[in-house]
Parts: structure tokens; C-alpha cells; sequence
């Protein structure tokens, strides 16, 4: 309820609580007086002898020949002191009929504000001489208070007292009922404020629920990089621990020989020694410097040949070089490859330092890997995408052998040469019983 519908209401409680009671008193008061009949108690007689001295209107006829005032509303007692004859205020009482001619029009005014609502300057006004007419008839300033302070309480409460005191007049009561409609209009708009209020507060709680969950998301997957990173470092520290165990193996056993003096150990012996040990530092050197390969639109097609079991590349100037598949056990799976082999895989296939012209992808898509995967593959940081290959491939191809692996690596990324020819080339001896597969993929992948 706005100040406007309270300025109403406050009018509305004025005229008809207290304006009703003093209108009722003072005619009663004025009839026993003047008017030369029986006293007035509300009764039949009283109504007829109120009809010879006053006509009324049709719609007020039945309530003077009643003659029970409780039932009449401000407007007839007014017309029944003023209008009566002889009048029961007479004409020379100035104040006092301004005063009952004032309040009859201010309850006009009332009964034809269709709206229930007063401007706060034009209520000031009829306020005030509201309560001076009223104070001749006998209320008082606490009678005025108190309406000034009821009309501010709740506004469920202040329609019920609007009501009761208003049950008599029709006029006002229509107004009251617009009242009634503006306030169950905002009723119902103040329900669905708090209704998408609610269902506001309801998003807000799922959306902060969704961000709580893309963050912990978020941290995990940091974490997850984070420790396969550390993985990674802590690989790579064991790979280079294993390489320099080794060579100080052999660096160990070429002093053995230089300072034995025994007749049984041949030179020959040492030469073949301070070859692997060659052979292991060139390789090394090689891995880090990561020469770079053609692009895969200059290699050309891998072709079958029937003479041989093996892979081939057709070259004009280059006869067939087998890739002998002895070398490693046939039923050997990608997955159950040793640690030192993966790993070298994984250098030569993932593009990095320096990046190559063909790598993991051609491989994964080589092998029948969707787009989907290996954009999956794609994803991770340059230098895990070789291992991520090889997860993928173990999960989605838990049969394929390293041998079908090879074989897809080496039609993306040929050679003209096979191991066994670069093994020559640098004078390696296989009898020193060193693991063929890991030397063969240290020398064709990282040439």
C-alpha cells in the first residue's frame, strides 16, 4: 500500500469512525432539543415522525422510516440536520453548518475517487478541516491521532478497519474494493518477484556448484600434467643414470684390460669393447642432436616385395635393404616393449627438438586411428605426444605387435638403409650379446 491509498484510507477511517459516532450523538442530542417530539430511540415512531418533518430521497426512504441511525451513513444524518423542517442546526449557526456541509462533501469526494488514492497536498488540506469540523461536534485530538496512527499499521489490517467502519456506505466501500484489486495485483506481482527471486537464488547455487566442479577439474588435470611431467624428469634421470652406468661398465673393463697382463686376453678383444663403446656415445650424441627428416610429401610409397620378408623402398639407385623381423621376438606386443626401447620410440616419433616433417600423427592415422584420437593425442604438450601414441595404441590395439609397429613407422619415416648395414658401418659385434632390438631402433630411428 502506497502513501497515496493510506491518505485514502486515513480520510475513510476519519469520516466514518469518528465522524459517524460524534454525526450519530450530535443528532440525537439536537432532536431531543428542538424538535418538539417524542425522544429519539431508534424506533418506528421515531422514523415516522422524522418523514413529517424531512423528505427523503427513494434509496434513503426505508432507513428514516426505520428510524434506527445505526444503519445511516454521514451523508443523511448531515441532510437530516440541515434539511429538516424546521432544521434541527438552524441557518444562523454559521460554523456549524459550514462545518456539517464541509463534511458531507469531503465524504462525496471519497465516494467518487474511483482509484482509492489521494494526492499527499490535496490530503493535507482535507485533512485538516476534516478534524475542525469535526471538533464541533465534539472529538477530540486524541481521536485524530489515533486514526493518523491505525492507518499506518499493515495493510491486511487497515482494509479491515476501512471495512467495518464502512459497512454502511456503498460509495465508499466500491472504492475500497478498487483498493482491494490494486492490492491483490501487487500480491500476486510480489509473489512473482520472490518466486524469480527464488529460482535466481536456485541458479546462482547451480552455476556456483558448476564452477566449483570446473575448478576441482581443473586443479586435477593441472596436477595430472604436473605429475606426468615429474614422471617423465624421473624417466629420463634413470634412462641417463642406466647409459652412464653402462658405459662406466665398459670404461671399467677396458682399464681391466689395459692393466692386466694376462696372456688369454687378445687385443682383438679390446678393439671390439672400445667399438660398442663408440657405437654407445655416437648413438647418444645422435639422440640429442634430432636431425631432422624429409617431409612426408617427398618419401615415397612403401612397396611389397614377395623375394623378401621384409619392407622396401623403390629407388632408382638403391637396391632392396631387408628389415630382417628375427631380430625380435614375432609375437612381441607394442605394449610389452622394455622400458629402453619405448623410450626411444617415443623421442623419434614426437616432433620435437627439432620438430620433424612427419611423426605421430602419420603413424597413429597409418595404424587406423580416428581423427577423434588423435586430435586427443594432439592435445597434450609436443613432447608427450609420443607417449600418449603409444597409450592410445595400447588400449585401442591391445594386439598389435611391435613388429606391425615398425612397420607402419617405417613406411611415414623410410630409409634407404637397414640396421644391420649401419651396425657394419660402425663396426658393431652382436656377439657381445647386447640387446639387438634397442640398438636397432636407436640406429634407424634417431639416423
Amino acid at each position: 500500500m502506497d502513501k497515496k491509498e493510506r491518505n485514502y484510507c486515513c480520510l475513510v477511517l476519519l469520516l466514518n469512525r469518528v465522524g459517524l459516532v460524534k454525526l450519530r450523538h450530535f443528532f440525537i442530542y439536537q432532536w431531543d432539543s428542538c424538535s418538539g417530539c417524542l425522544p429519539w430511540t431508534d424506533s418506528s415512531q421515531n422514523g415516522a415522525d422524522l418523514l413529517i418533518k424531512y423528505t427523503p430521497l427513494h434509496y434513503e426512504r426505508d432507513k428514516v422510516k426505520s428510524g434506527d441511525t445505526t444503519t445511516w451513513d454521514l451523508s443523511l444524518f448531515v441532510k437530516t440536520l440541515l434539511y429538516s423542517k424546521p432544521p434541527l442546526v438552524p441557518s444562523y449557526e454559521t460554523a456549524l453548518v459550514d462545518g456539517l456541509k464541509y463534511l458531507k462533501d469531503t465524504r462525496n469526494l471519497l465516494g467518487h475517487t474511483q482509484n482509492g488514492k489521494i494526492e499527499s497536498l490535496q490530503f493535507q488540506d482535507l485533512f485538516k478541516d476534516a478534524c475542525n469540523a469535526l471538533k464541533l461536534l465534539g472529538a477530540s485530538k486524541n481521536d485524530f491521532t489515533q486514526v493518523e496512527n491505525d492507518v499506518q499499521r499493515p495493510w491486511n489490517e487497515v482494509l479491515s478497519m476501512v471495512k467495518k467502519c464502512t459497512s454502511q456506505d456503498a460509495d465508499i466501500l466500491q472504492g475500497i474494493d478498487t483498493l482491494n484489486s490494486s492490492l491483490d495485483v501487487i500480491k500476486t506481482k510480489l509473489y512473482n518477484v520472490h518466486h524469480s527471486q527464488e529460482q535466481s537464488q536456485i541458479r546462482q547455487v547451480e552455476m556456483q556448484e558448476r564452477v566449483v566442479g570446473l575448478e576441482k577439474g581443473l586443479v586435477e588435470l593441472q596436477w595430472d600434467q604436473w605429475q606426468g611431467q615429474e614422471n617423465i624428469k624421473q624417466e629420463i634421470k634413470e634412462l641417463k643414470q642406466l647409459s652412464q652406468k653402462q658405459l662406466d661398465i665398459l670404461n671399467c673393463q677396458l682399464i681391466q684390460i689395459q692393466n692386466q697382463e694376462s696372456s688369454d686376453m687378445s687385443r682383438q678383444k679390446q678393439k671390439k669393447i672400445k667399438k660398442d663403446l663408440s657405437f654407445i656415445t655416437r648413438a647418444k650424441d645422435k639422440l640429442k642432436q634430432r636431425i631432422k627428416r624429409p617431409a612426408a610429401s617427398d618419401v615415397p610409397e612403401l612397396e611389397s616385395d614377395p623375394d623378401f620378408n621384409c619392407l622396401w623402398i623403390p629407388d632408382i639407385n638403391a637396391q632392396p635393404v631387408p628389415v630382417l623381423e628375427e631380430t625380435w621376438p614375432s609375437g612381441c606386443l607394442l605394449k610389452d616393449v622394455p622400458y629402453n626401447l619405448q623410450e626411444q620410440i617415443i623421442i623419434a616419433i614426437s616432433n620435437v627438438n627439432p620438430p620433424l616433417q612427419v611423426g605421430w600423427r602419420e603413424i597413429g592415422q597409418e595404424l587406423g586411428l580416428d581423427s577423434h584420437e588423435l586430435d586427443g593425442v594432439g592435445s597434450f604438450a609436443s613432447h608427450l605426444r609420443g607417449s600418449q601414441l603409444l597409450k592410445v595404441l595400447g588400449t585401442r590395439k591391445p594386439t598389435l605387435t611391435l613388429t606391425d609397429f615398425l612397420k607402419a613407422v617405417f613406411k611415414v619415416k623410410p630409409l634407404q638403409r637397414g640396421w644391420r648395414e649401419i651396425g657394419n658401418e660402425l663396426g658393431l659385434d652382436i656377439e657381445l650379446g647386447l640387446d639387438i632390438t634397442w640398438l636397432y631402433v636407436i640406429t634407424v630411428l634417431s639416423k
